[in-house]
């Protein structure tokens, strides 16, 4: 599953084992094997870290940031319905589908009240 090997990646990188430059060349090559795969989640954490790869290199974001926003997106995806259950995309489709469920549907109009007396 590409979503744990980019999960893989990023703890690499993380841990010192692996520098940003290891995780971004990784990441350039194994980016058409994450499209190609179709899982959304991976899809969607490739694209997020290839936008800040993107950010960097146009003078955007300094290392240290992306040192910083790294560690965040890692500890983000580590708790997150997908990592947690594994992919299982029963599990993922029915937590997704709670999820919607609990969201509002549209935007939230703050009525005000004002009495008046009978």
């Amino acid at each position: 599953m590409m979503y744990h090997k980019i999960i893989e990646e990023l703890k690499k990188y993380s841990s010192g084992a692996a520098s940003e430059k290891d995780l971004e060349r990784w990441m350039i090559s194994s980016y058409q094997q994450v499209l190609d795969s179709g899982e959304e989640s991976a899809v969607m954490l490739a694209n997020e870290i290839d936008a800040l790869f993107v950010e960097q290199s146009e003078g955007l974001v300094s290392e240290a940031e992306v040192h910083y926003i790294l560690a965040e997106i890692l500890r983000r995806e580590e708790s997150s319905v997908s990592f947690q259950l594994g992919q299982n995309p029963i599990r993922v489709a029915a937590a997704r589908s709670v999820r919607k469920r609990l969201r509002t549907a549209g935007q939230v109009t703050d009525v005000h009240l004002t009495f008046q007396g009978v």
